[in-house]
C-alpha cells in the first residue's frame, strides 16, 4: 500500500520559486459572465474562491469561467495520467502500490491517486485512450501517432521505474522507456453534480468538487484523489460546471449529419475527428467534440439558457497543405442564434454566445467555407449550457 503523502502542502509551495508572491496573485484576470468574456477592470481584485464564490472587490456576481495570466508556462510533460472521469494530469509517476499511486506535477505536487479512478498512463498528450475492452492494455514502443507494440493483459504492478504486466507469454516487467501507454480495464464515469474544472498550464485539466484558497494556493478535492492544494501559478483558469451550468458532453447522444464517403467523419465526443485531444490554438477541452464540416449536432430538449462553447480549427491540421476554412453557427429550433466568424487553421478559439430564451432543440452546425472542405476539422470545446434556473440535483 501507498503509505505517505506529503508533510506539508503548505511547507512545499512557498518552497517553490515563483509561485508564493501574494503581489502576482491572480494577475491579470479576466471572467466569462452572461455578458460575454473581458479583462477584470482596473478598480477590481481576485484574492480568491470560497467554494467557488469570487474573494476579492468589484467582481462579477455570476461567472462561468475565470482565469488569469499566472506565472511563465511550465515545461511541457512528457506523461499524461488520464482518470475515468475525464481528467488529464501531466506529471510523472512517483510510486504505486495496493489501490493507490502517488502522481507528482509538473508544478512540484504530489497527489495520492484512487487506482480505481485511473484508466491509464500515457507517454504525451495527444490522444485519449480507445474505448472498451476486457483487459488491461500495455503498448511497448511505437512513435507518437504511431500503433507500437499492443499487448493485452492485466497490469499487476506500477512504480517509479516501471511495471509489471503479465500477458500470454507469462509475466514480464518494463521500464517506463520501454512503454507508450497502459491503459486499465474499466468503465467511464458519468457521474453529474456540482463542481469545477482546473485547466492547467503546460495542458491538462482535472474536475473537482470543491474550489477555495487564495495567495497560498487553490484548495481542490477531485473524486479520484486526496484533498490538495494547487499553486495558484499553476493554474491558467477555472470553470465552474453543474447546477446551472449544463455540459453538452459526457452522457449525452446528439443526432448528428456529417459528410459520408470513404474516410469515417463522424462527430466524436471528447476527442477530435483524428481521435486525437481536442486542441485548438493550444487550447484544450475538458469536454466536447470534433467534426468535420460540414456537420450538424442536435440536442434535444436544452434551454432556458445561454449557449457557450469555444470553438476554432482544431491543431491536428496544423500540417496540412492546403486546411479550409470554417464557420461554427448556433440554432434553437432552426433560427441562428449565434454565429462564429470564418475561423481558420491556427486562429485562436473564439468563444461563442448564443441566447436560449426556451426549451427547445439545440443544434451545433459547423459549415466548409471552401469549395473543397479539406482539413476543416472543426472542434466545440466545452459547451456548456448557462440555465435561467438550476437543475436539481446536477
Amino acid at each position: 500500500m501507498l503509505v505517505s503523502l506529503f508533510p506539508s502542502f503548505s511547507t512545499l509551495l512557498f518552497l517553490l520559486p515563483g509561485f508564493q508572491d501574494p503581489a502576482a496573485t491572480f494577475p491579470r484576470a479576466w471572467s466569462a459572465t452572461r455578458a460575454g468574456e473581458s479583462p477584470l477592470p482596473a478598480t477590481s481584485s481576485l484574492t480568491g474562491f470560497d467554494q467557488g464564490k469570487l474573494k476579492g472587490k468589484g467582481l462579477p456576481g455570476s461567472w462561468v469561467e475565470i482565469g488569469w495570466d499566472g506565472s511563465a508556462p511550465l515545461a511541457p510533460s512528457s506523461w499524461f495520467l488520464h482518470l475515468r472521469d475525464g481528467s488529464r494530469l501531466p506529471g510523472t509517476l512517483v510510486e504505486g502500490g495496493g489501490d493507490r499511486i502517488s502522481w507528482s506535477l509538473p508544478c512540484g505536487v504530489e497527489i495520492d491517486v484512487n487506482l480505481n479512478e485511473v484508466e491509464g498512463v500515457m507517454r504525451g498528450n495527444a490522444r485519449p485512450f480507445p474505448r472498451g475492452g476486457a483487459k488491461d492494455r500495455l503498448v511497448l514502443g511505437g512513435e507518437k501517432d504511431g500503433p507500437g507494440d499492443p499487448r493485452s493483459g492485466w497490469c499487476l504492478a506500477m512504480g517509479r521505474e516501471g511495471l509489471t504486466f503479465e500477458g500470454p507469454g507469462g509475466e514480464s516487467r518494463h521500464p517506463w522507456a520501454q512503454v507508450s501507454s497502459i491503459q486499465l480495464t474499466g468503465t467511464e464515469s458519468l457521474k453529474k453534480g456540482e463542481g469545477f474544472w482546473v485547466f492547467l498550464r503546460g495542458g491538462g485539466s482535472f474536475r473537482t468538487a470543491t474550489l477555495q484558497g487564495g495567495a497560498g494556493g487553490l484548495e481542490v478535492q477531485p473524486g479520484f484523489a486526496q484533498p490538495f492544494q494547487l499553486p495558484v501559478g499553476a493554474v491558467r483558469r477555472v470553470a465552474r460546471r453543474g447546477g446551472d451550468v449544463q455540459e453538452l458532453g459526457r452522457g449525452w447522444s446528439p443526432s448528428v449529419v456529417f459528410p459520408r464517403g470513404a474516410v469515417d467523419w463522424s462527430p466524436r465526443r471528447g476527442r477530435s475527428v483524428e481521435g486525437r485531444i481536442l486542441s485548438v490554438s493550444g487550447t484544450e477541452a475538458a469536454l466536447g467534440w470534433g467534426t468535420q464540416a460540414p456537420t450538424s449536432l442536435t440536442f434535444d430538449h436544452a434551454g432556458p439558457g445561454i449557449f457557450m462553447a469555444r470553438v476554432g480549427l482544431d491543431d491536428e491540421v496544423a500540417g496540412f497543405r492546403n486546411a479550409g476554412k470554417a464557420r461554427f453557427e448556433v440554432f434553437l429550433d432552426g433560427r441562428l442564434v449565434a454565429r462564429s466568424p470564418e475561423m481558420g487553421a491556427g486562429d485562436p478559439p473564439f468563444l461563442l454566445f448564443g441566447p436560449l430564451p426556451r426549451k427547445g432543440k439545440l443544434s451545433l452546425k459547423t459549415l466548409a467555407l471552401d469549395p473543397i472542405p479539406a482539413g476543416t476539422h472543426a472542434d466545440w470545446l466545452d459547451p456548456v449550457v448557462w440555465l435561467d434556473s438550476p437543475v436539481v440535483g446536477g
